[in-house]
């Protein structure tokens, strides 16, 4: 599936940018709150709880592996490495360094742009 890119937008709201796709068009257009920025060129929805769990529900990849709710950031990094078929060492590098990163800065866990 196309990539989803969220970031952080303008007074409490996300922005939401993906390639046109009608698919992903119709998606969105079931979020409550969404705006289209016609001269930027995204969507934007209410940055709460209930929106960002609709958009995980809503663009999930159909063969993304089933995490328990418990899972470690460790367990969804891998789980999101293996959803973009990046190699056994390309995912052995990145799960090391982000373990390596969290000893450093273990407050980054949960930071928006994180899975």
């Amino acid at each position: 599936m196309d990539q989803i890119t969220l970031r952080p937008g303008e007074n409490g709201r996300l922005v939401v940018l993906f390639a046109y796709a009608a698919e992903l068009i119709e998606k969105i257009k079931t979020v409550p709150g969404r705006r289209w920025h016609a001269s930027e060129k995204h969507w934007s929805v209410p940055d709460d709880p209930a929106t960002r769990e609709r958009l995980a529900v809503l663009f999930a990849e159909p063969n993304a592996p089933a995490l328990p709710a418990d899972a470690s950031f460790l367990d969804k990094v891998r789980a999101a490495i293996r959803i973009r078929h990046l190699s056994p060492c390309t995912e052995e590098a990145y799960v090391g360094w982000t373990d390596v990163s969290l000893k450093f800065r273990p407050d980054l866990v949960g930071v928006q742009g994180c899975c």
